[in-house]
């Protein structure tokens, strides 16, 4: 077992520089590929960061469960990042199933200073049972901040036939029928 290990312990001193060169090759190349995968993630890790600082926001219309043809308008912070000083640039000005139009409501005319992450603001927008609303194609441009006062725009389009399904327009029919009902009443009781 000596004369083996001697063996060894000599083939070791005679190629001691062409061994010691071949381990500096492989601790270069598994360096190099340590500093380009190290590389890689750093990318990746600045990219997470700048989609995790981007402020986000989403326009959805939520139907009124208790009537169909009755639609809020919802903004949302979709992001992890704070928006700020949202603006409504462009919006449809609609009648509003109450009083007034759409320009009237509050975080549309005024705007909105501060929306934390996944606030929620909502209000009534969208009434089908008026037949010049249905078929509409609306359009909403928006602009916001992040926290270093960076600028956002975005546009949203929504075509509102997208909400005439059967519910609504039966329900539509109904209200147009009982309209007419009313009207046809109150000239029998004006006579």
């Amino acid at each position: 077992m000596v004369n083996w290990l001697s063996h060894i312990i000599e083939y070791l001193t005679i190629n001691a520089i062409g061994l010691q060169v071949l381990f500096t090759i492989l601790i270069f190349f598994a360096t190099a590929i340590y500093v380009i995968f190290n590389s890689l993630m750093h990318k990746e890790m600045v990219k997470q960061r700048r989609r995790e600082e981007t402020p986000d926001i989403s326009i959805t219309f939520e139907q009124e469960p208790n009537v169909h043809t009755l639609f809020f308008i919802a903004i949302k912070n979709i992001s992890t990042a704070e928006v700020f000083d949202l603006k409504f640039i462009k919006y449809p000005v609609l009648k509003l199933w109450t009083v007034g139009t759409t320009s009237d409501i509050g975080f549309i005319k005024e705007g909105i200073k501060y929306i934390g992450v996944n606030q929620l603001y909502k209000d009534h927008f969208l009434s089908l049972s008026e037949k010049e609303n249905r078929n509409k194609i609306l359009e909403f441009e928006i602009e916001f901040y992040n926290k270093d006062r960076k600028k956002y725009i975005k546009i949203f389009s929504l075509n509102t036939a997208m909400f005439n399904s059967i519910g609504v327009i039966q329900h539509t029919k109904f209200e147009d029928e009982i309209k007419k009902i009313r009207e046809l009443l109150e000239n029998f009781v004006n006579k």
